[in-house]
């Protein structure tokens, strides 16, 4: 989705807003990923890392369509 806001013309921010985010999960996930404790904080980090990044890229996509 980010090749496809990239060039659709977005601003270079959402972009890099989400190429941020997407780090900061995949970089938090494996450290979460405790055998003895499936709830840890940092599984959520990185899976809530992931979603925003995602909307955060078809919030922009929507406004480029809309021409908003």
């Amino acid at each position: 989705m980010m090749i496809l806001a990239e060039g659709m013309g977005a601003p270079g921010l959402y972009i890099q807003i989400s190429g941020a985010l997407l780090l900061i999960g995949r970089i938090a996930h494996p450290f979460g990923l405790k055998i003895d404790n499936a709830g840890h904080p940092l599984r959520y980090v990185g899976n809530g890392t992931n979603i925003l990044a995602a909307l955060n890229i078809m919030v922009c996509l929507g406004v480029n369509i809309l021409g908003l």
